[in-house]
């Protein structure tokens, strides 16, 4: 396996981040027609309704813990250590987070959303420590 193949991942993930921004558009400027919320009550985003503020916290929850899924896919690369192990933990990672921005962006019950989000945790979680023992060369 390439060891560039770390980047299909990334790139969904990065594709996911950018395209929640239509969505959510969609949202505001339907509140705004329909009047539940002014177009200024976008200029510090206090007074969203709930159906816009749920994808707003959609796309501020890419900006969380994706930060560290970037650094170890990038950081893995650049040493050599972008194996299989590591692809196939970053292939997990983003199906657990597609799954997580899913339940986020439809249905957002926090019985569901929470336990998908802990394996995307575990799984990142993992992947930090199987790069810390690659780059000691423990494994």
């Amino acid at each position: 396996m390439s060891n560039s193949a770390i980047f299909w991942p990334v790139i969904i993930q990065a594709l996911i981040t950018l395209f929640l921004y239509i969505p959510m558009s969609g949202r505001r400027i339907n509140s705004v027609k329909s009047g539940t919320a002014k177009a200024s009550d976008y200029r510090l985003v206090a007074k969203e309704p709930d159906d816009v503020r749920q994808m707003t916290r959609a796309i501020a929850n890419q900006f969380e813990t994706p930060i560290l899924f970037y650094a170890v896919c990038i950081s893995a690369f650049v040493t050599g250590n972008a194996g299989t192990i590591m692809v196939l933990l970053a292939w997990a990672w983003i199906a657990a987070k597609c799954v997580h921005v899913y339940i986020q962006t439809t249905s957002n019950r926090l019985r569901i959303r929470r336990p998908v989000f802990m394996v995307s945790f575990v799984i990142l979680l993992i992947m930090w420590l199987v790069f810390a023992l690659q780059l000691g060369g423990l494994i």
